[in-house]
Protein backbone atom coordinates (compact mmCIF):
# COMPACT_ATOMS: atom_id res chain seq x y z
CA UNK A 1 0.00 0.00 0.00
CA UNK A 2 1.50 3.31 -0.92
CA UNK A 3 1.34 6.49 1.33
CA UNK A 4 -0.89 9.23 0.68
CA UNK A 5 1.48 11.53 -0.19
CA UNK A 6 3.32 9.03 -2.89
CA UNK A 7 -0.41 8.17 -3.95
CA UNK A 8 -0.76 12.07 -4.55
CA UNK A 9 2.42 11.92 -6.51
CA UNK A 10 1.87 8.82 -8.68
CA UNK A 11 -1.86 10.36 -9.59
CA UNK A 12 0.07 13.25 -11.12
CA UNK A 13 3.02 12.04 -13.04
CA UNK A 14 0.47 9.61 -14.28
CA UNK A 15 -1.49 12.52 -15.56
CA UNK A 16 1.36 14.88 -16.97
CA UNK A 17 2.34 11.70 -18.77
CA UNK A 18 -1.25 11.74 -20.42
CA UNK A 19 -1.04 15.06 -21.17
CA UNK A 20 1.92 15.13 -23.03
CA UNK A 21 1.36 12.32 -25.02
CA UNK A 22 -2.07 14.44 -26.77
CA UNK A 23 -1.23 16.28 -29.50
CA UNK A 24 -1.99 20.14 -28.90
CA UNK A 25 -3.50 20.32 -32.15
CA UNK A 26 -5.54 18.95 -35.20
CA UNK A 27 -2.30 20.11 -37.36
CA UNK A 28 -0.56 18.00 -35.26
CA UNK A 29 -2.53 15.20 -35.38
CA UNK A 30 -2.60 14.94 -39.18
CA UNK A 31 0.08 16.13 -41.65
CA UNK A 32 -1.45 15.44 -44.97
CA UNK A 33 -0.45 15.97 -48.67
CA UNK A 34 -2.63 15.77 -51.92
CA UNK A 35 -1.50 16.10 -55.77
CA UNK A 36 -3.43 16.50 -58.91
CA UNK A 37 -2.48 14.59 -61.56
CA UNK A 38 -3.54 15.35 -65.50
CA UNK A 39 -2.13 14.25 -69.09
CA UNK A 40 -1.48 17.86 -70.34
CA UNK A 41 -1.20 21.49 -69.69
CA UNK A 42 -2.92 21.95 -73.04
CA UNK A 43 -6.19 20.53 -72.75
CA UNK A 44 -8.27 20.21 -76.37
CA UNK A 45 -11.80 22.51 -76.27
CA UNK A 46 -14.52 19.99 -75.86
CA UNK A 47 -13.27 17.19 -75.21
CA UNK A 48 -12.96 15.31 -71.95
CA UNK A 49 -9.69 16.13 -69.79
CA UNK A 50 -9.16 13.26 -67.00
CA UNK A 51 -7.77 14.19 -63.93
CA UNK A 52 -6.48 12.18 -60.60
CA UNK A 53 -6.67 13.60 -57.05
CA UNK A 54 -4.71 11.50 -54.51
CA UNK A 55 -3.95 12.54 -51.01
CA UNK A 56 -1.92 10.60 -48.34
CA UNK A 57 -5.15 10.38 -45.46
CA UNK A 58 -7.99 7.83 -46.01
CA UNK A 59 -10.47 10.35 -44.25
CA UNK A 60 -13.84 11.88 -46.15
CA UNK A 61 -12.73 14.60 -48.08
CA UNK A 62 -14.89 17.00 -49.90
CA UNK A 63 -14.00 18.40 -52.91
CA UNK A 64 -15.03 20.84 -55.44
CA UNK A 65 -13.35 22.91 -58.99
CA UNK A 66 -12.10 26.74 -59.11
CA UNK A 67 -11.23 28.22 -62.05
CA UNK A 68 -8.81 30.90 -61.81
CA UNK A 69 -7.51 33.96 -64.02
CA UNK A 70 -4.94 35.86 -63.04
CA UNK A 71 -5.14 35.73 -59.23
CA UNK A 72 -9.03 35.63 -59.20
CA UNK A 73 -11.49 32.81 -59.46
CA UNK A 74 -14.18 33.09 -62.50
CA UNK A 75 -15.71 29.93 -61.72
CA UNK A 76 -16.70 26.99 -59.33
CA UNK A 77 -17.73 23.53 -60.32
CA UNK A 78 -19.07 21.10 -57.95
CA UNK A 79 -17.77 17.87 -58.96
CA UNK A 80 -19.77 14.86 -59.44
CA UNK A 81 -17.32 11.75 -61.29
CA UNK A 82 -19.74 9.96 -62.29
CA UNK A 83 -22.09 12.33 -64.47
CA UNK A 84 -21.37 15.18 -66.72
CA UNK A 85 -25.10 16.16 -66.01
CA UNK A 86 -25.34 19.73 -64.30
CA UNK A 87 -26.90 20.17 -60.59
CA UNK A 88 -23.99 18.30 -58.82
CA UNK A 89 -23.80 18.87 -55.40
CA UNK A 90 -20.60 18.48 -52.79
CA UNK A 91 -18.54 15.46 -53.67
CA UNK A 92 -16.64 13.42 -50.97
CA UNK A 93 -13.96 10.54 -51.25
CA UNK A 94 -11.31 8.95 -48.93
CA UNK A 95 -7.46 8.48 -50.71
CA UNK A 96 -8.57 9.39 -54.33
CA UNK A 97 -10.89 9.68 -57.04
CA UNK A 98 -10.26 10.32 -60.75
CA UNK A 99 -12.89 12.43 -62.46
CA UNK A 100 -13.10 11.64 -66.33
CA UNK A 101 -15.46 14.21 -67.01
CA UNK A 102 -13.47 17.60 -67.05
CA UNK A 103 -14.30 19.56 -70.48
CA UNK A 104 -13.29 23.02 -71.35
CA UNK A 105 -15.60 25.23 -72.94
CA UNK A 106 -14.45 26.49 -76.78
CA UNK A 107 -14.21 30.27 -75.74
CA UNK A 108 -11.57 29.12 -72.97
CA UNK A 109 -8.99 28.73 -75.77
CA UNK A 110 -5.67 30.48 -75.57
CA UNK A 111 -6.51 32.09 -72.21
CA UNK A 112 -3.93 31.32 -69.69
CA UNK A 113 -6.02 29.69 -66.58
CA UNK A 114 -5.57 28.00 -63.32
CA UNK A 115 -7.74 24.89 -62.48
CA UNK A 116 -8.15 24.31 -59.07
CA UNK A 117 -9.30 21.55 -56.96
CA UNK A 118 -10.31 22.80 -53.10
CA UNK A 119 -9.74 19.57 -50.90
CA UNK A 120 -11.60 19.72 -47.46
CA UNK A 121 -10.83 17.78 -44.26
CA UNK A 122 -10.89 17.46 -40.45
CA UNK A 123 -6.75 18.54 -40.74
CA UNK A 124 -7.69 21.31 -42.72
CA UNK A 125 -8.02 22.56 -46.09
CA UNK A 126 -5.70 22.40 -49.64
CA UNK A 127 -5.46 24.13 -52.44
CA UNK A 128 -4.35 22.11 -55.68
CA UNK A 129 -3.53 24.35 -58.72
CA UNK A 130 -2.97 23.39 -62.11
CA UNK A 131 -2.13 25.57 -65.00
CA UNK A 132 -4.05 24.97 -68.00
CA UNK A 133 -3.70 27.06 -71.58
CA UNK A 134 -6.62 25.15 -73.57
CA UNK A 135 -6.23 25.03 -77.18
CA UNK A 136 -8.67 24.66 -80.07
Amino acid sequence: MLEPGAMRRAVALLTLCAVVAVPTTASAACSWSAQLHAKTHHPKANAHWPIRVTTSLHVRTSAYYQFVFGNRVVAKREINPKSDKPGKKRFYFSGSFRDPTVTWPKRSAGIPLKFRVVLHNKCGTKKLNYSVTVRK
